[in-house]
């Protein structure tokens, strides 16, 4: 007797190496942003966008906010003025990374080889907070797809994990 019927699965870090897609990306966007990439920078980016999903997960701001205001916040610290221009620079900051970052579908070493044992035994799901478009692009074109049911994510369904 099956024990489990549904198996649920959080995305990054998990099954998808979500530090190493967003590294890409955010380097692949400063390339055609045309931004100074550094180590630095990167490491600046980081703290502003862990600082604002803190700001999320205690619903402060909006993910729409958040998408957004992480690369404003970022141009603001690099010297840019904080006006219209920036606001607008930000805007396609984040478009790019947002198309980049859903490209990525880099995954945990072993992450298939599970899905794939665990596969047809049980109905298995992917839960993840995020953004839609990212996640949705990222998973869609992953070798893990064909494993899973379904995905649940936080932006689509109007809340935030654990709720």
């Amino acid at each position: 007797m099956k024990r489990y019927e549904y198996l649920l699965f959080d995305a990054d870090n998990t099954l998808f190496d979500f530090s190493l897609a967003e590294y890409i990306s955010f380097g692949e966007t400063c390339r055609k942003g045309e931004l100074p990439y550094s180590e630095e920078l990167y490491r600046t980016y980081s703290e502003i966008n862990d600082g604002l999903w803190k700001r999320i997960e205690k619903k402060e701001i909006t993910l729409e906010f958040l998408k957004t205001e992480r690369f404003r916040c970022l141009l603001v610290s690099m010297g840019y003025p904080d006006d219209g221009t920036t606001l607008k620079k930000a805007e396609e900051l984040r478009d790019t990374f947002i198309e980049t970052l859903g490209q990525q579908t880099c995954t945990i070493d072993g992450a298939e080889e599970l899905c794939k044992a665990l596969a047809g035994r049980y109905k298995m799901y992917l839960v993840t907070n995020g953004i839609g478009r990212i996640q949705r692009s990222r998973f869609n074109h992953s070798a893990l797809k064909p494993y899973f049911d379904g995905i649940f994510i936080s932006e689509e369904m109007g809340t935030a994990k654990p709720e």
